[in-house]
């Protein structure tokens, strides 16, 4: 192997990884961000088998994550020539998805600081501001993304 397949080989399998703990973080699961990191990586639909050796997951890992991404709009189900059950690729508007999944999960964010300030007696006023101020770094973030525009489709 070549010095730039083995490079392109390592990278392929950092950013799986890598997109596979950041979907954790997000509330995902692993297999569901090395999924999606796998299919955005190849660029083309992949059979659940193709999936399962490359991720090196069980069959109904595979499946579980895919529903996950499928439930987001983020990956479809496509025909594939020799496959009856068909093919997994990331869906045409998967920035949509992605941005819609981001919002949710900050507006969740949100939400938890809106619960805990809620809660706090009113003899917690220093506790209820410094989480207030946290509150709004949050939702200045969360209004930020659902702002962004999709510049993908200019390339």
């Amino acid at each position: 192997m070549t010095g730039r397949a083995c490079d392109m080989t390592d990278l392929r399998a950092d950013f799986i990884e890598r997109l596979g703990v950041l979907a954790l973080s997000e509330g995902g699961s692993r297999n569901a961000g090395r999924l999606f990191g796998l299919l955005a990586f190849e660029g083309r639909a992949m059979t659940a088998a193709e999936i399962a050796g490359a991720l090196r997951i069980s069959p109904s890992s595979v499946a579980q994550g895919a529903r996950f991404l499928q439930s987001h709009g983020m990956i479809r189900r496509v025909a594939h020539k020799t496959r009856r059950a068909g093919a997994l690729e990331l869906a045409p508007d998967v920035f949509d998805a992605l941005q819609g999944w981001i919002c949710a999960r900050r507006r969740a964010v949100c939400q938890e600081f809106d619960d805990i300030i809620a809660a706090l007696p009113e003899s917690a006023a220093d506790t209820r501001d410094r989480l207030e101020t946290h509150a709004r770094f949050h939702r200045s973030i969360a209004s930020a993304i659902a702002s962004v525009e999709d510049r993908t489709r200019d390339r």
